[in-house]
């Protein structure tokens, strides 16, 4: 009976998903009895933990964080995210309950210094995103028994310094002459078994990420000190052997292929309707953002073709939107048609209601709009993800070796702004070129490095404003014209002081031709406290925004620490009737959160420590907001840096709720080039490398025709 009992245990906690519906810590925090006492192996548990991990992180990032920093486009309002029950409270039941479990049967065990360490690692990266998607949460009281039921709140602060000081601990304690799991579900050796050293890396990597988010908190000079200690102990003539350093080392966790077991949450609740053909399948497959798309199409960037799905002829049905276009044949402007592989997807499946539809260029002629006449099978066109990112056994990336690279090179951008003794071997531009050239290598397009690298705003040093190859501006509108994708890193961006409309500026400026729409310079930056972001830190951040995709939480920590992406408000089909916590209600257009809210569930069952952590959040922020108890959406973390356009919202979004919004197609325009010539050739041979090599060939591969 005994046995059956263990195996019955043990079942249910490796085998338990982050889909599951749950009460509230009422329901995490029961008497633990007897069964969960045990000595249980690791090797039987914490294969589950890491898991339902991937799961709570992948439920997290489809639901908030992808959309949030415009990696993906999902029909979402931030109103939808009133009550996260499940995706707060799986995090307890399914990942911190039994972390609690292993904690108590290894931590201060002789003989098992190496798996206690690798448990308390996980627990770590864990805290290190509660703390970051909420603020204050349970940690000291998570996962016990208290004698009133309540839960008591740790401030942010304090978790991010306890993550920290636990990731230290297991960098200097690691061994890799010592125990492991036999079977290891994220880093194992050739035998299975845990490869120490990689752990290593994991956790010393991460609390640089962590200690570098701590930089901010200055509220807080003891955080404060705390981060650079960590800093400068991660990056000693010793740890700093201790980082990701190769695409291997790189802590990502995999799902397997079983659909009823193991499979990838993503591939249950997205690709596997878009197999079966169900329009549940097609409703929720996510697309390529605009916002992201612009800086992949500007620069080239081999990364789009792993980041997006290229649309295709598939038997007698093309896909493939067809568009309208100018360019030269012969030394002569002609209009052309030809198909494009990616359309990105509009938040509206027409042009957006009330848009005015711009002039081609150089005429009076109207451009045609690309999303009136769409294959009528579920826009099939649209620049869809990879379905590497959904299928079965896809990877779930927590820090990559690009990141480290791109750490490596801000704290030397930053160490004289922040105090720091450290000694790196190499230059900013070195360990950025280095990011750059791991991401490639991550994404097996490491032949397309030096292309890349070659181009203005790429390049370290230039900027992508002015002076294309040809002498062009480089850097497309979206189809709204609200936004290009700049890189200002010669000169730095500008910080944004006072309202736009201060220097009689609207907001943004209105299309007034084709050529190229840039926001306001004094909207372009939103890091108040330096004159100006340099020009390094700004091609640092934004290629670790492009490194770091489907990767939702890393990038939503990017932009709050860093401001740099300045992503426009998120616009919505139907218009909202009330204020999203905040007042005046707004229509149409909000900003993506600074922080989720807490379920409702604490509200009822834990409200004296729930409103315990409303005010610690409030303390710590720069710019606190009382609404909800001060539990709300647009409360910045202690770790985020100043943001001026929150700090102005209610007008700022007037302005932008007010703004006459003008459709063009700059974004797709010219896809292959503006000329009918070789680079034009392999340009779409690059999209569809088996298309026919001859000119008449590669010609009907993709529909190309003369109109007049």
């Amino acid at each position: 009976m005994k046995k059956l009992i263990y195996m019955i245990l043990c079942v249910a906690l490796t085998g338990a998903t982050c889909c599951s519906c749950v009460d509230d810590f009422s329901d995490v925090n029961k008497d633990p009895n007897k069964l969960y006492s045990g000595n249980l192996p690791a090797e039987m548990v914490f294969p589950g933990v890491v898991y339902k991990s991937l799961n709570c992180m992948a439920q997290l990032n489809l639901k908030y964080f992808s959309w949030q920093v415009s990696y993906v486009r999902i029909s979402k309002d931030v109103k939808d995210q009133d009550d996260p029950n499940d995706d707060f409270y799986n995090i307890y039941k399914n990942v911190l309950k039994d972390l609690k479990l292993l904690e108590d049967n290894y931590a201060g065990k002789e003989g098992h210094e190496n798996v206690a360490n690798i448990i308390l690692v996980w627990k770590a990266y864990v805290y290190s995103v509660l703390a970051s998607t909420w603020g204050s949460v349970p940690m000291n009281d998570a996962i016990k028994v208290t004698d009133n039921g309540q839960l008591r709140y740790d401030t942010e602060v304090d978790i991010n310094r306890e993550v920290v000081r636990l990731l230290g601990n297991a960098v200097q304690q690691f061994d890799p002459d010592g125990d492991k799991l036999e079977t290891d579900p994220f880093y194992p050796a050739a035998d299975g078994s845990s490869d120490i050293e990689k752990w290593r890396k994991f956790a010393n990597t991460l609390r640089l990420d962590v200690a570098m988010r701590m930089m901010n908190m200055e509220k807080f000079p003891d955080a404060v000190a705390d981060a650079k200690r960590h800093i400068e102990t991660a990056l000693n003539s010793t740890n700093r052997n201790y980082l990701i350093s190769s695409v291997d080392d790189m802590a990502r966790g995999r799902w397997g292929t079983d659909v009823n077991a193991d499979a990838s949450l993503y591939y249950r609740n997205i690709l596997k309707g878009y197999e079966d053909n169900t329009t549940s399948g097609y409703s929720q497959y996510p697309a390529i953002h605009q916002y992201l798309f612009l800086y992949l199409k500007s620069f080239n960037d081999p990364r789009l073709l792993k980041y997006a799905q290229a649309s295709e002829k598939i038997g007698d049905t093309d896909y493939r939107v067809k568009i309208t276009d100018k360019i030269k044949v012969n030394g002569v402007d002609k209009t052309v048609t030809y198909r494009i592989p990616y359309l990105i997807r509009s938040s509206d499946p027409s042009r957006p209601l009330g848009h005015s539809v711009m002039n081609l260029p150089g005429s009076t002629e109207s451009q045609p709009n690309p999303y009136d006449n769409l294959n009528p099978d579920e826009g099939l066109g649209y620049a869809y993800i990879n379905r590497e990112f959904l299928k079965k056994d896809a990877t779930f990336s927590i820090i990559n070796w690009a990141d480290a690279c791109f750490m490596l090179a801000e704290v030397q951008l930053r160490k004289d702004e922040w105090g720091l003794n450290v000694n790196l071997e190499k230059a900013a531009q070195d360990y950025y070129y280095d990011g750059i050239r791991a991401s490639m290598e991550e994404y097996g397009v490491s032949d397309k490095y030096g292309e890349y690298i070659a181009q203005n705003g790429i390049k370290w040093g230039t900027n992508s404003t002015v002076d294309g190859a040809n002498g062009e501006q480089l850097g497309l509108c979206e189809y709204r014209g609200y936004f290009r994708a700049f890189i200002y890193g010669k000169d730095g961006q500008t910080n944004c002081n006072k309202l736009p409309e201060d220097n009689g500026m609207s907001l943004p400026v209105p299309v007034q031709d084709y050529a190229y729409n840039p926001l306001p310079e004094k909207y372009i930056g939103n890091y108040p406290g330096r004159e100006k972001i340099t020009g390094g830190l700004e091609q640092v951040w934004k290629q670790r925004y492009l490194a770091d995709f489907w990767n939702g939480h890393a990038a939503v920590v990017l932009e709050h620490r860093t401001r740099i992406m300045n992503f426009p408000p998120i616009f919505y089909n139907n218009n909202m009737n009330q204020g999203t916590y905040s007042s005046p209600g707004y229509y149409q257009c909000d900003y993506a959160p600074e922080r989720q809210i807490f379920p409702l569930w604490e509200q009822n069952y834990n409200k004296s420590c729930y409103l315990q952590g409303c005010r610690q959040i409030q303390d710590a922020s720069g710019k606190p907001r009382p609404a909800r108890n001060g539990d709300n959406f647009y409360t910045p973390l202690a770790m985020s840096a100043p943001y001026y356009a929150l700090s102005v919202r209610d007008d700022a979004l007037k302005v932008w709720q007010n703004f006459e919004m003008y459709y063009h197609s700059d974004i797709i325009m010219g896809y292959y080039g503006k000329e009918l010539n070789e680079e034009f050739y392999n340009n779409v041979r690059r999209y569809y490398p088996q298309c026919p090599s001859t000119v008449e060939g590669l010609k009907e591969y993709i529909d190309f025709s003369e109109t007049d």
